[in-house]
């Protein structure tokens, strides 16, 4: 089953998750994740600051409509948000592709407390340790991390080793129809089944 994922460690603030599939097929999906790279410039051209600081104006299952290892991932997402959340209320999700040099990984920063659940999906993730202020993740190719939004949530990516070429991880938000949509205006989100 395409959905499939295995938790891994679940707690009060995060719940990790992993996903055979990714593992599996890694090189398909990183090929598609670069298709989707070229697509996000070829839209936005030389106005854009990169795929991370301009997801409000996109999606990466819609930029990659058609992938099928894609749109594999998006059904693990969304099976991991429903195992999380617990039910099955309305829920939105926008999601991006980080797609950064070793010199340019995200350092400190959060998720407004208005973000339901914060997540990444680790496809590349190169030797990479994402640090929260409370706990760190050692990030591993096909781990989908969920957890709590809020500056006490802060976290940042460390590299443990120097890398070549492009780190990987697709980043989203998860938001609920009680989500003040002041704060979350954008072309980004879809619906979550």
């Amino acid at each position: 089953m395409i959905t499939q994922i295995t938790g891994i460690e679940k707690t009060d603030n995060y719940a990790l998750y992993h996903s055979a599939f990714i593992a599996n097929y890694h090189k398909e999906i990183i090929e598609d994740c670069e298709v989707g790279y070229l697509r996000f410039k070829e839209i936005f051209k030389e106005e854009n600051k990169g795929t991370t600081w301009e997801y409000e104006k996109y999606n990466i299952f819609s930029i990659t409509a058609r992938s099928i290892p894609l749109y594999t991932i998006y059904r693990q997402i969304v099976a991991a948000t429903r195992d999380f959340v617990g039910d099955d209320r309305p829920l939105w999700i926008q999601c991006w592709m980080n797609h950064h040099l070793e010199d340019k990984v995200l350092d400190w920063h959060f998720h407004e407390k208005y973000i339901l659940f914060h997540g990444y999906v680790s496809v590349d993730p190169k030797n990479t340790v994402t640090e929260f202020t409370k706990y760190s993740i050692e990030n591993k190719i096909g781990n989908i991390y969920l957890g709590k939004t809020g500056e006490e949530y802060s976290h940042r990516v460390v590299v443990r080793e120097p890398y070549e070429g492009y780190r990987i991880t697709l980043g989203f938000d998860i938001v609920d129809a009680l989500t003040d949509n002041s704060r979350c205006a954008n072309l980004s989100f879809i619906p979550i089944p």
